[in-house]
């Protein structure tokens, strides 16, 4: 990703994969820089530069569990969310990373 923004910075997509990568790998004001970005170059991606304001505040008062919370509430509360739609690649983790690891995000998802 980074080799190809540095042809294209503005490049959206890259920026998108970047984001989701920083937050699997728990690197959250590294994803939120992206997340702030890509808000900048293409406010139609999925978290507009409000909900990306309120993780922002909600990682710096409640670290990681703040940030998933609002996360999830911010991609669910989308108009199209892969989150509400149960097809986030990120959400088992984050869901995961709120303490619920009993399977309950496997019963909710439809199949793909």
């Amino acid at each position: 990703c980074r080799k190809g923004l540095e042809l294209d910075p503005d490049y959206a997509l890259l920026h998108f994969y970047l984001a989701v990568l920083y937050q699997l790998k728990g690197r959250y004001e590294e994803a939120l820089a992206e997340w702030e970005t890509l808000g900048r170059l293409d406010p139609a991606w999925m978290l507009p530069p409000d909900s990306v304001a309120a993780i922002r505040a909600a990682y710096a008062e409640g670290g990681e569990r703040g940030y998933w919370e609002t996360a999830l509430e911010s991609m669910r509360s989308q108009e199209w969310s892969p989150v509400r739609d149960g097809r986030s690649v990120h959400a088992p983790r984050s869901v995961r990373g709120l303490g619920s690891s009993d399977g309950s995000w496997d019963r909710r998802r439809p199949p793909l």
